[in-house]
C-alpha cells in the first residue's frame, strides 16, 4: 500500500525548562549527557519495574469510592459511549477497549467506544467535552488532552471535564525502525549524519510524537525527513512495507513485528531502566530530553453527577485489582494501577508539555 506524505518545514526554538517532577528533562547534548535522575558515571543504572510505576502511582489521597458514595446513584442503566481521539489499532484504542470491557463486566451495562480521529484528539475532545453531563458520554484521552492545551490548537484541558480516574499508564515509548537501513541507535545517528534528510520519520502531524521526532533531530544535530503519516496503524503499515524508516510508538503497538524482528526499538524515551525493556538504552542516554509517563484516563463532561464520579473511581479500583486486568494490560505493554492524586499529576504534565512546546515548535 502506497502511502502519501508530506514534508513540512519545522523550526525549533529554545526556552529554558522547568525541573521534572513527573516527566524529566534534561539539556540537549552528546551522548554523555544525563539528567538528575539518572545514577552518576560507573553507577549501576536505576532500574524500575512495572510494579514499582503502579506502586508509586498510588500514594496519595483518592476520591470518595466509598460503597456509600457509589450506592447513591444507578448509574450506568443503559448503554454508556466512550469517545476516544484515534482510529481503532492503537494504543488509546487498545485502551479504551480495556476500559470497555471490564466496564461492562462490572456493571452489566454495555460500554462502547466511539473512536473520532483528526486533530491529534482535539477533535474528539471537544465533541465530549460538549455532550450532555449525565453520565452516558466518557472521553478515554492520554496526554494529547493536555498536549492541545499547551500547544494553543485548543483553550481547555482536563479541568474542562471531571476526572473518571486514571487506572493505565505506560512507560513503554519506543523510537521504532525497521532495520531496512540501520539497527541500532549508533548505526542510525551515523546513517542521518552522513546522509541528511534521507531517513523518513512518520508522525501524526501536531501530537506528542511529532515533537518526540523533533527533539531527536535538536538533540542529536541530525536532519530527519518528518513527515504526516497518520495514526500509529497507518504509519505502521506504512513501516511494514518500507515507506518509512522510523516512527515514535509504545511497544505495545507494534509488539507482534516486534517479536518477528521485523520491527526493533532504538531507544527508550524514559530516563531510567525498566525491567520490562532493560535491552534498549534510555534517551537520555544520548541527550534527548523529551521524556514523559503516557497515561491512558477517563474525563466526563463538566457538570457529571459526583456520585456517578464516585462510581468510576470505584470500578476503576475494582479493575485495578483484578488479575484478569492487570494481565491484559500488562499484554498490551501498560502500567495497571489507579493515579491518586490526580489533579497534580495532571498539572505537572500539562506545565512540562507547555515547556515541551516552548523548545520544539511545530510549523
Amino acid at each position: 500500500m502506497e502511502v502519501t506524505m508530506m514534508k513540512k518545514t519545522m523550526k525549533l526554538s529554545a526556552a529554558l525548562l522547568i525541573p521534572a517532577m513527573m516527566l524529566s528533562l534534561s539539556a540537549c547534548g552528546g551522548k554523555t549527557a544525563q539528567p538528575e535522575t539518572t545514577a552518576p558515571a560507573g553507577a549501576a543504572p536505576k532500574t524500575e519495574t512495572s510494579a514499582d510505576s503502579a506502586s508509586a502511582a498510588s500514594t496519595t489521597a483518592a476520591p470518595d469510592t466509598t460503597a456509600a458514595a457509589q450506592d447513591e446513584t444507578a448509574w450506568p442503566e443503559r448503554a454508556v459511549s466512550i469517545i476516544v481521539g484515534a482510529n481503532p489499532g492503537g494504543g488509546q484504542d487498545a485502551s479504551a477497549r480495556l476500559y470497555a470491557k471490564y466496564l461492562s463486566k462490572y456493571t452489566g451495562q454495555a460500554f462502547t467506544v466511539t473512536n473520532i480521529s483528526g486533530g491529534s484528539g482535539s477533535i474528539a475532545s471537544s465533541q465530549a467535552k460538549d455532550s450532555k453531563p449525565d453520565g452516558y458520554t466518557i472521553l478515554m484521552s492520554h496526554e494529547a488532552l493536555e498536549n492541545n492545551k499547551a500547544s494553543g490548537t485548543v483553550d481547555f484541558d482536563y479541568t474542562s471535564f471531571d476526572i473518571g480516574g486514571i487506572a493505565l499508564t505506560s512507560k513503554s515509548q519506543a523510537l521504532i525502525t525497521n532495520g531496512k537501513k540501520f539497527k541500532t541507535m549508533d548505526e542510525m545517528i551515523e546513517y542521518a549524519k552522513a546522509n541528511p534528510g534521507s531517513i523518513i520519520a512518520g508522525t501524526e502531524w501536531g501530537g506528542s510524537s511529532h515533537q518526540n521526532l523533533l527533539s531527536v533531530e535538536q538533540c542529536l544535530g541530525i536532519d530527519l525527513d518528518i513527515v504526516d503519516g497518520g495514526a500509529v496503524g497507518e504509519r505502521t503499515a506504512a513501516m511494514a512495507g518500507g515507506h518509512m524508516d522510523l516512527q515514535v510508538a509504545s511497544i505495545g503497538n507494534v509488539a507482534d513485528y516486534i517479536k518477528t524482528g521485523e520491527f526493533t526499538a532504538l531507544i527508550m524515551f524514559n530516563d531510567s531502566v525498566i525491567d520490562t525493556y532493560s535491552e534498549y538504552p534510555c534517551s537520555t542516554d544520548y541527550g534527548i530530553d523529551y521524556v514523559y509517563d503516557k497515561f491512558y484516563g477517563l474525563f466526563f463532561p463538566k457538570g457529571t453527577d459526583p456520585a456517578i464520579l464516585a462510581k468510576c473511581h470505584g470500578l476503576l479500583e475494582q479493575m485495578a485489582a483484578d488479575p484478569e486486568f492487570i494481565a491484559e494490560a500488562q499484554a498490551l505493554e501498560l502500567v495497571p494501577g489507579i493515579i491518586e492524586d490526580e489533579e497534580t499529576y495532571l498539572d505537572n504534565t500539562l506545565a512540562h508539555l507547555i515547556e515541551y512546546n516552548k523548545k520544539y515548535v511545530i510549523e
